[in-house]
Parts: C-alpha cells; structure tokens; sequence
C-alpha cells in the first residue's frame, strides 16, 4: 500500500480532508493515529509502516451515516452532491443553510433579515451523526451593501457549494477579533441589479475577504455583512470559534484549512 493509497482509506473513513498527496505529513499522521485508536491499535503514533498497512487494508467501507430532522436531509443532500463529510468525535463539519431558521423551520428568505442557519455537526465512526449547534446567520449580503455597493459590479453573494477556503485569523481593522477568514478563492454571484437573488447574475471566482464573523448582535443584518457567512451573534460566534480551535486537525496544525458548505433549503426537502 503506497502513501496515496494509505490516504484515499483515510480520505473514505473521513479522518482526512481531500485530496490524498502522497505527502505524510502531521495531519496524515494525526489522521492514521485516529483510525489505530479506533481498532484499539497497541500503537498509534500514525506511522505509516507494515502494522498499520495491515491495520488499513483490513478497514471495509465506513458505516452508513444516520441522521435525524433537518440533519438527516442535509447530510442526504451532501450525499447526492458528493461534498466531503468529516468523521469523528474531535472534527467538525461547518455548514450554512439558506432560507432556514436554526429549528430546521424553512422561511421565504427576505432580505436584511438573520434567517439563514449556521450549524456545526459531527459524524461518528459508526455512521451516527448529530448536531453540535445552531445559530442565526445570514449567507447574503445585507440591504446597505446591495443599494450601496462596494464593487461596481454588486454585492457579493457566495454561489452553493462545499469550498476549503477559511483559516483563523482576525476580521475588522478597528476592533479586530477571531473569527474564519477567507484564504483561497470561492465561487461568487455578482448583484448587479440588487434584486437579492443569484439568477442572471454575473459570476466570479475570487478571494474577496468573505469571511466568517458575527453581527455584533444587531437585530437586522444592515452593515454587518456585504457578502460573508455571518452568525447574529457576538456570544454565539465565540462559541463556534472555541469548537472550531478544539478541531483535531487545527489543533494538529493551526493552518488548517476550514471547508464549509452553504446549501438552499428549498432543495432539501424540509417539508417532505
């Protein structure tokens, strides 16, 4: 078993993100650690050499993954689109659900408003999935910036998707504070006729400082966002801050590369 073929198992059980390199560095390492605890391995320093080969090409296919309410539909929807889903007690998944309040309730979408979801789950190795928390966000920009452009081409609205493009860091330059700050480009929709919607727009692929921050707690979304992944607020992003920092894989190395989904809610099938 080569160090590629090592990885694409650590790739399918969800220990390790995408795509394998053939590189064993620390997050492989951290990754392999990871499955020799899971079989009860004597040693699981993550060394890929002849006792954990035999480990994983004694590994079958990963459990089923078994969820329930708005998860379950979510976690079917990645599924079908073939999004990448960490496992494990000690990783997060990050994900942003357009049009739907943290209850799993849909809603019509209006603009300036915190009806989008912020959410953190986790899969366990046995397939069994639950959510960590929720939160009130917005994956839109907000009136001010729509009627009050920033780039002559419109607002910024993030497209759907599954992208690896946040790292920790700093939002805001006079009170700066952490939060997941954009590191590699996403695929965005231009506004340019400010109707609130992506249909027709103008797509781009850019690094625009779309960052994942909080609004300050404000009742409606206003400034606090021209294009970001923003949670409402100030208590609630600290938290998902501390889950994210106690990820394995940051804690295996800091420059770790958050991926994070935003998804519609009128194709998940909430209602059915």
């Amino acid at each position: 078993m080569t160090n590629i073929e090592a990885q694409k198992k650590l790739v399918e059980w969800g220990v390790l993100d995408p795509p394998a390199d053939g590189k064993w560095g620390n997050w492989s390492k951290s990754a392999l650690s990871e499955i020799q605890k899971l079989l009860k391995s004597s040693v699981t320093d993550g060394i890929l050499n002849e006792t954990s080969i035999a480990l994983l090409e004694k590994l079958g296919s990963p459990p089923e993954i078994k969820a329930s309410g708005w998860l379950e539909k979510v976690i079917r929807y990645y599924e079908k689109k073939n999004y990448w889903i960490a496992r494990g007690t000690n990783v997060f998944n990050i994900v942003y659900v357009e049009g739907m309040y943290p209850d799993g309730t849909p809603n019509i979408d209006r603009l300036d408003e915190w009806n989008d979801t912020r959410a953190l789950f986790q899969v366990e190795h046995n397939g069994s999935a639950r959510l960590v928390d929720t939160w009130a966000a917005t994956s839109e920009p907000g009136a001010y910036y729509t009627y009050h452009r920033m780039s002559p081409g419109g607002a910024a609205r993030i497209a759907f998707g599954q992208y690896w493009a946040w790292s920790v860091g700093m939002h805001g330059s006079r009170n700066p504070y952490e939060a997941l700050v954009q590191c590699a480009d996403v695929e965005f929709y231009r506004d340019d006729n400010e109707d609130g919607f992506r249909k027709g727009d103008e797509v781009t692929n850019a690094n625009i400082g779309a960052n994942q921050h909080h609004g300050f707690s404000m009742p409606e979304v206003g400034k606090n966002s021209a294009g970001c992944l923003v949670g409402q607020s100030i208590t609630g992003h600290k938290q998902f801050m501390l889950y994210n920092k106690s990820d394995r894989r940051y804690v295996t190395n800091n420059s770790y590369k958050y991926a994070t989904a935003v998804l519609p809610a009128d194709e998940l099938g909430l209602n059915s």
